[in-house]
């Protein structure tokens, strides 16, 4: 039996009884656990498995499968802004459909998981705002080895600085840098054309994730 710690990136329903939860792990990368009886009243993942969840648990590793068998969970921690915003969680859901279009599963991926977690904690300490969506974006790219080259782009030199900044600067530290409307257009347009191009197609949920009360994302997407 393995243990590790993990977030809780979906839930299935597999069964009357049962569930498929989906994780990225510390140790393990991405995968994917059968909770067996997970849906019974007296069940002991009743609770344990909400979605973005940070859980330490224990699964059998089946090697004929890629379905392992979830045995144990402790008590996990969430994050109290996403259990109580919607569009906060369609933020993180955009997140999960990007790592998910460009990571394997069952590979460690180490550095990933410590990103998203502390992108996750950033998300549900800030004010709602759709910069720490392009954030992520940014940080995501980098970790793939894709950032791109500024000095040959046709960015201007105000929205070259918000994106060096907000990649330079830890995701503790980070905080909204009120960006203008002309520098938010002209960045999260970029990064649109940008990552259609390398990553071949981007989460057509990425309008709603932008989408912060305060701005209309409308001008923003082509």
């Amino acid at each position: 039996m393995l243990t590790t710690r993990g977030i809780v990136l979906r839930v299935h329903n597999f069964s009357e009884t049962s569930l498929i939860v989906r994780w990225l792990t510390e140790d393990f990368g991405r995968l994917s656990t059968l909770a067996r009886g997970a849906k019974r009243p007296k069940s002991g993942f009743r609770g344990r498995l909400d979605l973005f969840g940070c859980n330490r648990f224990s699964f059998i590793h089946r090697k004929q499968s890629d379905l392992h068998l979830l045995k144990e969970t402790e008590n996990p921690e969430f994050f109290p802004a996403l259990r109580k915003c919607y569009h906060r969680l369609e933020q993180a859901s955009y997140a999960v459909h990007l790592l998910e279009r460009n990571t394997e599963e069952n590979t460690p991926v180490p550095e990933l998981y410590t990103l998203f977690m502390d992108w996750l904690q950033r998300l549900n300490e800030i004010e709602e705002s759709p910069e720490i969506v392009v954030l992520f974006e940014l940080k995501f790219l980098h970790w793939l080895g894709l950032f791109p080259n500024l000095e040959q782009s046709n960015l201007s030199s105000p929205a070259c600085y918000w994106m060096e900044q907000s990649l330079s600067t830890p995701l503790p530290e980070w905080i909204p840098n009120k960006w203008t409307s002309e520098v938010a257009v002209e960045v999260i347009r970029y990064l649109e054309e940008f990552m259609n191009h390398h990553l071949n197609k981007l989460p057509e949920d990425r309008v709603k994730a932008l989408n912060a009360p305060a701005f209309d994302s409308g001008k923003w997407c082509s």
